[in-house]
């Protein structure tokens, strides 16, 4: 028994290849459907020269695919690959890397835009690609998957902001794990904070001691000091006026007359 295949007419555009570490040369993309020998499943763009680190091509082409159905009557992967090319006159040409995407999760999808970060690539390239399915032939039951592509990036800036509410999930855990160890107050010194609020004075920027604790530190050192100076020794500049010395005994007025 032979298996249902549903037809697509797919409909691609490469529109750039940003972040790119060199600053000469020129670079060109070209794309195949994995498993297929029809002569219109490949094709490259032209050769576009680096500007301000990236390229920007206008390119469009159609082809047909044929895509099975599994036992949950899911579509079956069918990868398309886009290699992504550089080269200039004195390295030759270069692969610097490739991305495979699977055309099924693009059926019933507007030609719309994602980025996707280049693959098996040692630098950090991102390939702008557009892509679109639409069925022509066989049963129309079938399920569509979702984007399980980790690489997909059609949204940075939510994904920046994502991986930052992460973090902060993370820190505000931390924060209440700290508030949990030290739930048992202590009984501070004066100007002294207590354990919640010398953690949250450290995670606000602060010391964990807090500005009572320096006033009243400030005030000891007033204090100390002062003491110091009553207590320093005499000396006989500062107590000229009716000095007399401890070392010649004092003889009394009476013992001059004899």
């Amino acid at each position: 028994m032979s298996i249902p295949r549903c037809k697509f007419k797919v409909k691609l555009a490469i529109k750039e290849l940003t972040n790119i570490p060199h600053a000469t040369g020129s670079v060109f993309v070209k794309w195949y459907v994995k498993d297929s020998a029809k002569p219109d499943a490949r094709g490259k763009t032209d050769h576009v020269d680096i500007q301000e680190h990236k390229t920007l091509w206008d390119y469009q082409a159609e082809t047909t695919v044929r895509i099975g159905t599994d036992k949950t009557n899911s579509l079956r992967h069918s990868l398309i690959v886009f290699d992504v090319l550089w080269e200039n006159s004195t390295s030759g040409r270069i692969n610097v890397g490739k991305v495979e995407i699977n055309l099924s999760e693009y059926v019933r999808r507007d030609l719309e835009p994602y980025t996707y970060l280049l693959q098996n690539s040692k630098i950090n390239c991102v390939l702008n690609v557009a892509l679109s399915l639409k069925q022509v032939k066989g049963p129309t039951d079938f399920k569509v998957p979702k984007f399980s592509a980790p690489q997909i990036l059609s949204d940075l800036a939510g994904i920046i902001d994502e991986q930052r509410a992460k973090d902060d999930a993370r820190n505000e855990g931390f924060v209440l794990r700290l508030h949990n160890t030290f739930s048992v107050e202590w009984d501070p010194r004066p100007g002294y904070l207590g354990p919640q609020a010398c953690v949250e004075d450290i995670f606000k920027g602060g010391d964990g001691f807090g500005q009572g604790y320096w006033n009243q530190y400030l005030a000891d050192e007033r204090a100390r000091v002062t003491e110091i100076d009553r207590s320093k020794p005499l000396r006989e500049v500062d107590e000229r006026d009716g000095f007399r010395s401890w070392l010649t005994p004092r003889i009394p007025p009476a013992a001059n007359g004899q």
